[in-house]
């Protein structure tokens, strides 16, 4: 985005995958070969996007999830490892505690 702020950051993202794991429907949801999936391959988000895989966890603080990291791969056959997901685990709980700070009045 060449620095600028995205004025349609929230196009550049699945709703649906954002919503299934802020809603617990899924804890950390890492995907490959999206097209191919039964629930989200023909979602319009997924379609539109183009996404091939997608990493999304959430940012849990207690039995409240604060938000979640999302990222998605457009190139086929560039899926996130086992150790890309961990490694967003653990950024999510090191960005939590920041959070929790910004929420408090």
């Amino acid at each position: 985005a060449d620095g600028r702020p995205l004025a349609e950051a929230a196009e550049l993202l699945s709703d649906t995958l954002v919503t299934d794991v802020l809603e617990g429907t899924s804890s950390t949801l890492r995907l490959q070969d999206l097209g191919a999936h039964a629930r989200y391959g023909s979602v319009a988000s997924v379609v539109a996007l183009r996404l091939s895989s997608v990493l999304c966890v959430p940012m849990r603080l207690g039995p409240r999830v604060l938000g979640a990291i999302y990222l998605g791969h457009h190139e086929p056959r560039r899926g996130f490892s086992d150790a890309q997901a961990r490694d967003l685990r653990v950024l999510a709980s090191m960005a939590l505690p920041l959070l929790a700070q910004l929420r408090r009045p």
